[in-house]
């Protein structure tokens, strides 16, 4: 069944009792059509049976295709949190069909597109240009999105920071997300945490364009959750030091490392009204 609630160790057993019923092998594969909850069970099912069994995504919404998908980290949620169970295996391949997004509301289809909006911020200034005036072929935007994150994952022994870049509006995002109690849909929290973030920076151009691609891409700008709650949600312990990819201007995002106290004071700033 579609929904959070499916991800779990019941149905994780379930999948992996089913493969050994059908005296799957290790030169048998899996494949995961559907989204973040289908592909997250199934991934993690691949991961699991006989220490590692081939896997191939075909992901049907926005969000999972360009999100998730080539990361090859799957994630199944546990009676004391979501996401607490991690199992990685990297796809075979990962196949994807703009025309499958046509079966989405167009809520989850637009938000979707924030983290499309998250990676022109951070190094691709030509893909923000085409969402902040709305004209842009879905296929291209994915396809883009893709490549940036299999370059980065590929670079990263060589160039450690670069993959972090694309984690621009983590973790306030995640924060975001818990503090509403997981109304918030994920890419309506990263849409939040990129105009905080741009706020709290202090550019008024910035933050004026960032404010004009989520709008125009039906995705919010600011959400209804106190400042303060998300400010308790976030995973800064006292004392230590946080670590914050920041927007500096269109395509071009750094790295910045402050004590937690300070951090989370330029994330509450850019949260005000």
């Amino acid at each position: 069944s579609p929904g959070e609630e499916s991800k779990n160790m019941q149905g994780l057993s379930s999948l992996l009792e089913f493969l050994a019923e059908m005296g799957f092998g290790r030169v048998d594969a899996v494949a995961a059509l559907g989204g973040g909850t289908v592909c997250d069970m199934a991934g993690f099912a691949a991961a699991s049976y006989l220490g590692g069994i081939d896997l191939f995504v075909f992901p049907t919404t926005v969000a999972f295709s360009m999100s998730c998908a080539t990361q090859g980290e799957w994630r199944l949620n546990l009676a004391s949190g979501r996401g607490m169970a991690g199992a990685v295996r990297q796809p075979r391949a990962v196949l994807c069909d703009a025309d499958s997004f046509s079966t989405l509301p167009m809520e989850q289809y637009c938000a979707g597109l924030a983290d499309a909006v998250r990676c022109g911020l951070a190094c691709d200034r030509a893909m923000f240009e085409m969402l902040e005036v709305g004209s842009y072929d879905i296929e291209e935007i994915v396809a883009r999105v893709l490549a940036h994150r299999s370059n980065a994952l590929e670079d990263a022994a060589k160039e450690p920071g670069r993959a972090d870049l694309l984690s621009l509006g983590e973790p306030l995002a995640a924060a975001l997300e818990r503090a509403s109690d997981y109304e918030l849909l994920r890419g309506e929290a990263l849409a939040a945490a990129l105009y905080a973030l741009a706020q709290a920076g202090g550019d008024k151009r910035l933050k004026d364009r960032v404010y004009r691609i989520l709008t125009i891409n039906g995705l919010p700008w600011k959400c209804s959750v106190p400042a303060d709650d998300v400010i308790a949600a976030l995973p800064f312990g006292e004392g230590g030091t946080a670590r914050l990819v920041l927007p500096r201007k269109v395509g071009r995002s750094e790295v910045w490392e402050a004590p937690s106290s300070e951090a989370r004071e330029y994330i509450k700033r850019g949260l005000a009204d």
